[in-house]
């Protein structure tokens, strides 16, 4: 019984950590981007290249979003738990052949994208430090813990 309910605790705290981990990229990161970053920006100058900058700033966006949901939707789909654990399954298929961590690089290649359209170089610098923020997770928390559980398997990978 004592187990059970050992479970049943841990169930319910990685059902808190998926929706803080939700909350964060869904709600508190936008929610800076979009309000805090033109009070610390300089303006771009405005010229021919507006339009320029809009159209590489949306494309880079769409290509972000898109890698950051397929990578998502790849290890929702395998059974793997939500971004930012040890995986119970390790994913080495599908999109994650090509990159590593898809979901953080293409949510921060989203932020980068966007930055460029609205050609806000505060919004470029708090995406450079979300990426960086992305890497240091990745290098010193999940991967250590990859390793540790799936061995060789993870290092071929």
């Amino acid at each position: 019984m004592n187990g059970n309910n050992n479970r049943g605790r841990a169930t319910g705290m990685r059902s808190v950590a998926f929706w803080i981990q939700a909350a964060m990229f869904l709600v508190v990161v936008p929610w800076m981007m979009v309000h805090l970053s033109p009070h610390i920006d300089v303006p771009w100058n405005r010229s021919l290249f507006d339009v320029a900058s809009v159209g590489v700033g949306t494309l880079i966006s769409v290509l972000g979003a898109y890698v950051a949901i397929r990578g998502w939707l790849y290890l929702w789909l395998n059974g793997a738990v939500p971004v930012g654990q040890v995986p119970r399954v390790l994913v080495t298929r599908g999109i994650y052949r090509f990159v590593m961590d898809p979901v953080y690089w293409g949510y921060t290649v989203f932020w980068v994208g966007t930055a460029i359209r609205h050609r806000n170089y505060a919004m470029l610098l708090m995406s450079v430090y979300l990426g960086a923020g992305f890497l240091l997770w990745a290098v010193a928390v999940e991967r250590p813990g990859l390793r540790r559980r799936y061995g060789l398997a993870y290092t071929e990978y």
